[in-house]
C-alpha cells in the first residue's frame, strides 16, 4: 500500500533528475561545437565550485582513510602462557607496573598457595595492539617459558562492512524520519513509525557489535600463569604457619568434644523414654533364660 504512494513521487523526482541532467549534458556539447574556450571556462567554473571542491576533498579524505586502513588493519590478537618464576608475587607486580606504564591494565587476577613453595597466579593483562609483542617479550623475559599459545583474527573486512552497512542504514534512517515528518495519514504515520523502530533496534544492535570488534582489536588480550619454581630448600614466607595449625587443631579438638558431649545430653535427656525400654528387655531376657531347662550332661567314666 503505502510503497507505492511513495514509490511514485520518487520515480518522479529521478525522472527530473535525470532529466535535468540530460539537458545540463546536451547544453554543455552544443556549448563546445560554437565556443570552445567558453565551455572550458564553463567547466573551470564549475570545477572550481563549493560543491566539487567538498566532493574533491570528501573523496581525498576517504582515499587516505582506507589507505590508513590498510596500513593498521583491525586484528584481534590473544595469548595463553606459563612461565615459572622464582617468586609468583614479585613477577605479578612486576607485571602491574609495566602495564600502567604502558596504558594497559590488570582485567583479573587470581592465586592460590600464596607464601608456599608451590604459589601460582593466574593473570588476565589487557595491552594496546601494538604492544602486544613486547608485552609477551617482557613477560618471558621474568622466567622460564613452559607453553605459549598465540591466535589472532582479522577482523578488518567484518568493521568495514559493519561500518558501511551502518552508514547505509543510518540515511535510511533519516529517509524515514523525514517521510515521518511529511505524513498526513494516520495509517501512514504508524507504519512509518514501526519501520524506524525496527530500523533504529537493527542500528544499535550493529553499531555494539562494531565497537565491540573495535575494541577487541585495538587492546589484545594476555593471560599469563605465573607458576613458582619448586624449590625444597627454599624457606616457608609464612612464618606464622605452626601456630596457624596448632589453633586450627584446638578448634578442631574443641568442637570433637562438643559434639561427644552433646550425644551424652541427649543421651540423658531421652532418658525417660530409652531407659524404660531397656528395662523391659532386660527383665524379659532375664525371664526367658529362667523359663529353659537345664541340660545335665551324662557320667563318663574317667579315662584309665
Amino acid at each position: 500500500m503505502m510503497p507505492g504512494k511513495f514509490f511514485v513521487p520518487s520515480l518522479l523526482v529521478g525522472v527530473a533528475s535525470f532529466g535535468c541532467s540530460q539537458s545540463g549534458t546536451a547544453d554543455y556539447a552544443t556549448a563546445v561545437k560554437s565556443s570552445p574556450e567558453a565551455a572550458s571556462a564553463a567547466f573551470s567554473s564549475e570545477a572550481n565550485s563549493p560543491a566539487a571542491k567538498s566532493a574533491d576533498g570528501t573523496l581525498a579524505s576517504n582515499q587516505a582513510s582506507v589507505q590508513t586502513r590498510v596500513q593498521n588493519r583491525d586484528i584481534i590478537q590473544s595469548a595463553q602462557i606459563s612461565i615459572r618464576v622464582v617468586d609468583v608475587e614479585k613477577a605479578e607486580r612486576k607485571a602491574t607496573v609495566w602495564l600502567r606504564t604502558n596504558d594497559g591494565f590488570v582485567e583479573s587476577s587470581t592465586g592460590s598457595g600464596l607464601g608456599a613453595p608451590s604459589a601460582q597466579v593466574t593473570q588476565v593483562l589487557r595491552v594496546p595492539a601494538g604492544k602486544f609483542y613486547s608485552a609477551l617479550d617482557f613477560l618471558q623475559a621474568q622466567g622460564v617459558r613452559t607453553s605459549q599459545s598465540i591466535t589472532t583474527q582479522d577482523v578488518t573486512a567484518q568493521v568495514a562492512d559493519l561500518g558501511a552497512r551502518l552508514q547505509t542504514m543510518r540515511a535510511q534512517e533519516n529517509s524515514y524520519r523525514q517521510m515521518l515528518a511529511a505524513a498526513r495519514k494516520l495509517e501512514d504515520h504508524i507504519a512509518l513509525s514501526d519501520r524506524l523502530m525496527g530500523l533504529r533496534s537493527e542500528i544499535e544492535g550493529m553499531a555494539a557489535q562494531h565497537k565491540s570488534l573495535r575494541a577487541q582489536a585495538a587492546m589484545s588480550n594476555i593471560s599469563v600463569n605465573w607458576v613458582q619454581s619448586a624449590d625444597a630448600t627454599a624457606p616457608v614466607k609464612d612464618t606464622g604457619w605452626f601456630s596457624q595449625a596448632w589453633g586450627e587443631s584446638m578448634i578442631s579438638m574443641r568442637s570433637t568434644l562438643q559434639s561427644i558431649v552433646s550425644v551424652l545430653l541427649w543421651f540423658v535427656a531421652m532418658g525417660p523414654i530409652w531407659l524404660p525400654v531397656l528395662l523391659v528387655g532386660l527383665w524379659f531376657r532375664r525371664s526367658l533364660r529362667k523359663r529353659q531347662p537345664k541340660v545335665t550332661e551324662p557320667f563318663a567314666p574317667p579315662v584309665r
